[in-house]
């Protein structure tokens, strides 16, 4: 028997074998959302006579380039094309009955990124046990567009987070033909970093989506709430506003006249102007009848019943300073309209007089405002419902990241979950012990719902009244949740809000 063919409902796929590990790439999961598709549900893919073959990666969604400071893989979407709807499996070799699963959603702010990254290989984990899936969804305009007259054809309100609903439609291939990979479809770990967490956050708040999967991982991204009257994400009403804005900026006079325009201009034109919404959270998902809560809701008991492993990095502001800029001015104004009059407190620490003291504050302040704190926010939630959840703080700094502008910055836990990349010298020995036991961790979570493993420290649950947290530094230690002024005076803020 050839391990390295699977025939599954719609097909016979043949992947490739390299010792231990089988992999199956660019599996298209829908038929390509192109003509008539554009802007509908995904449709799941149809039989076919014949082998197929499953060596190459398929397209990513269609994006822009971004500038280098703000690009985190250097080949990220390099081939695109609307007909992207491709997952990959990485799987042991010879196969196993029960290996856990565990599906990866790649971030990159909904607008950016693919499954198919180097970063996000799959083969240490097979050579460990788990089948690992990763896949690409619409992103941008083409994910998450909101405009009246899909709302007029579609009285139930689920769509405009197609990118989701696409999600949702690979979720259920994984349920459907992942045994025939040697997986266990009645466990499932979806697990994801920055906007991938969010997406995991809110299939994890989706009715739909119960039962696809039994555990969830949230890294960088995915938690917290607008309580404090930080910028939330655009309403549905609004989201349609901005569809009408949008058609606008591209000239065309409907619906079906904006189907017709080619994908380039779509992109192209997906940074107009238009006061309404912030660029950034313009093609995010929207509340609706198919996402009941948002990524930035506070946490409902309706929220999925399944074990929860999430946390943040030291450093993540680092990154994201360079999107909303170092300037004296942004950090005073940021600063004012996150904590009030108490921001003179952290303008002791880091004057916005000085340069050097607006950048440092701009990056201690977004990385607590949308990290640290949101994270202690939404496990403090969860234990509250009586759900287990495991919270961990990355803070390794490799020797190519020692320089002060990069440190454990936002992504740079990736490597580590994924296994080092060999041919990377910026790493070393404590980083590779370190890679290791976060992966042994993670696995043991997504075989149990529980990630301690013999012989390594223990990781107690999270509890409001001890908030014992994981720490990935040079070697994983358990200690006091990461506390800052910026968080003391966060959580003094929310508190004086309910």
């Amino acid at each position: 028997m050839d391990a390295s063919v699977v025939t599954t409902p719609a097909g016979e796929f043949r992947g490739l074998q390299h010792g231990v590990v089988r992999s199956f790439l660019g599996i298209p999961y829908a038929h390509a959302p192109t003509g008539a598709r554009r802007w509908l549900a995904p449709e799941p893919i149809g039989a076919w006579n014949g082998v197929r073959n499953a060596d190459a990666f398929g397209p990513a969604s269609p994006q822009p380039a971004l500038p280098p400071e703000l690009t985190i893989s250097p080949e990220r979407a390099t081939t695109t094309s609307e007909d992207c709807l491709y997952l990959n499996v990485w799987a042991p070799a010879p196969p196993q009955a029960t290996a856990p699963v565990m599906v990866w959603i790649h971030g990159g702010g909904f607008f950016t990124g693919s499954g198919s990254e180097s970063g996000y290989d799959g083969a240490h984990f097979a050579e460990r046990g788990v089948v690992l899936v990763t896949l690409n969804y619409r992103l941008g305009p083409f994910g998450f567009l909101a405009h009246p007259e899909l709302a007029a054809t579609d009285p139930t309100r689920t769509t405009n987070n197609y990118g989701l609903l696409d999600q949702l439609c690979a979720l259920q291939w994984v349920k459907t033909n992942i045994a025939l990979f040697g997986g266990d479809p009645n466990n499932v770990t979806i697990f994801g970093e920055s906007a991938g967490a969010a997406a995991v956050r809110c299939l994890m708040e989706m009715p739909a989506a119960r039962g696809l999967f039994h555990r969830a991982i949230l890294q960088s991204g995915g938690f917290g709430s607008s309580a404090l009257g930080e910028t939330a994400e655009p309403t549905l009403e609004a989201k349609l506003r901005v569809g009408l804005a949008y058609q606008k900026a591209l000239g065309a006079r409907s619906l079906a006249e904006m189907r017709d325009i080619p994908a380039g201009k779509l992109i192209d034109t997906m940074a107009f102007k238009f006061r309404e919404t912030d660029r950034g959270l313009r093609w995010w998902p929207t509340p609706t009848a198919l996402l009941p809560r948002s990524d930035t809701s506070d946490i409902s008991a309706g929220i999925a019943d399944v074990p929860v492993l999430l946390g943040t990095n030291a450093n993540e502001g680092i990154f994201f300073a360079n999107a909303f800029g170092t300037a004296r001015l942004n950090y005073f104004g940021m600063s004012l309209g996150i904590l009030g009059l108490s921001a003179r407190k952290l303008f002791r620490e880091n004057s916005p007089l000085s340069r050097t003291g607006a950048r440092e504050g701009m990056r201690n302040l977004i990385a607590d405002f949308f990290f640290v704190e949101r994270a202690y926010q939404m496990a403090a939630q969860l234990s509250a419902l009586g759900r287990r959840c495991y919270v961990y703080h990355f803070g390794r700094v490799a020797p190519k990241n020692r320089a002060a502008h990069r440190r454990a910055n936002h992504t740079y836990e990736i490597p580590y979950v994924f296994g080092l990349p060999p041919d990377d010298d910026g790493y070393d020995a404590v980083d590779a012990a370190v890679s290791r036991a976060m992966q042994d961790y993670w696995i043991s979570f997504a075989r149990n719902g529980d990630p301690n493993v013999g012989g390594a420290p223990h990781w107690p649950a999270f509890a409001d009244d001890d908030m014992s947290v994981m720490h990935f530094g040079d070697r994983p230690n358990v200690g006091p949740y990461p506390r800052s002024m910026v968080f003391d005076l966060l959580r003094r803020r929310r508190a004086a809000t309910t």
